[in-house]
């Protein structure tokens, strides 16, 4: 008995379909809509940074120091004298488009990956305070101008890799994972990096850091989850509050250099320079400016060079 009709026909059965004829069965690509939807605190995130970013160009431009000061850049000299709140707005400001395009592009995957992972509340903690750590060192580590979200990013590729760590088990079944692998040597070149162009590694070592504490605590056993986690905020409150002050044996020369030239000015000059806004003093390399609260005061001594030397800023992309 056939088992089929053409067999009992007698025509022959037609040939398999060539491998390049069977229909593909990769996954539909994501659209942005759904990319947005699966990860709303990412999106948000890009949001904003994006906003601040015309903002701030609608009224100066982004690589313009005094714009930066204005949109809330990190800077110790305004950290040291009660502006705490840079250490927080500085990872939502961009100095120029590109840096704007590489954070938000790239740092919108990172996040939307890390967010669907740990959830969103976590993500926004995670984020957050690897960016307020990022800026906590930066204001420690040197005396510069610094905005960017890396410190934050930097705090996701911690914590992702953390995750994986304690799921593997050891860092050389990490090493041995090609994709992870990759991962490690990218960060480490994007410091090699970093110290070439200019970039705040100290941002991206403290983001970093915090990202790696933060998973630790996250990933702990029940019996141990608190515990890690208390030890984790009292690190992170630690650090922060050694940022907002200048650290004896560390920062003393740039105190110095501050309380020098501040008091060579003359008193009608120091009238003049105060009565323009709220007049604060930025030692840097042997260089000072005069920074107001919204505006650089460019009236300063004609003789600077006599203390010291030419006056400049310097900003850091984080």
């Amino acid at each position: 008995m056939q088992e089929d009709g053409s067999a009992a026909t007698g025509s022959p059965k037609p040939p398999p379909p060539e491998p390049s004829s069977v229909p593909s069965r990769r996954p539909p690509k994501q659209t942005f809509l759904a990319a947005i939807r699966g990860a709303p605190a990412s999106a948000l995130i890009v949001l904003i940074n994006g906003i601040v970013f015309v903002l701030a160009e609608r009224t100066g431009r982004t690589t313009d120091p005094e714009t930066l000061i204005r949109f809330g850049a990190a800077w110790r000299t305004l950290v040291w004298e009660g502006q705490y709140y840079r250490l927080f707005t500085s990872m939502f400001l961009h100095i120029g488009v590109f840096h704007l395009f590489w954070n938000g592009y790239y740092g919108f995957q990172i996040s939307a990956q890390t967010e669907r992972g740990i959830g969103a509340a976590r993500f926004l903690a995670l984020y957050l305070m690897s960016g307020v750590a990022g800026s906590a060192v930066s204001v420690i580590g040197h005396d510069a101008i610094s905005a960017g979200a890396s410190g934050a990013l930097f705090g996701l590729l911690g914590c992702q890799l953390m995750l994986v760590r304690v799921r593997l088990g050891s860092v050389r079944a990490v090493w041995k994972e090609p994709a992870l692998r990759n991962s490690l040597k990218w960060i480490g070149a994007w410091f090699v990096v970093g110290a070439l162009a200019g970039f705040d590694n100290f941002a991206h070592a403290g983001g970093l850091a915090f990202g790696v504490a933060f998973a630790h605590a996250l990933a702990a056993p029940p019996a141990k989850r608190r515990l890690r986690i208390a030890a984790t905020l009292a690190g992170w409150v630690a650090l922060v509050a050694l940022s907002l002050r200048p650290l004896p044996g560390i920062h003393g020369p740039a105190r110095a250099l501050r309380a020098a030239y501040d008091g060579a000015l003359p008193d009608v000059e120091r009238s003049t320079l105060q009565a323009a806004g709220d007049v604060r003093w930025r030692p840097f390399d042997g260089g000072a400016e005069a920074v107001g609260a919204w505006d650089v005061v460019r009236a300063v001594r004609r003789d600077r060079t006599r203390l010291t030397g030419q006056a400049y800023f310097r900003a850091y992309v984080a």
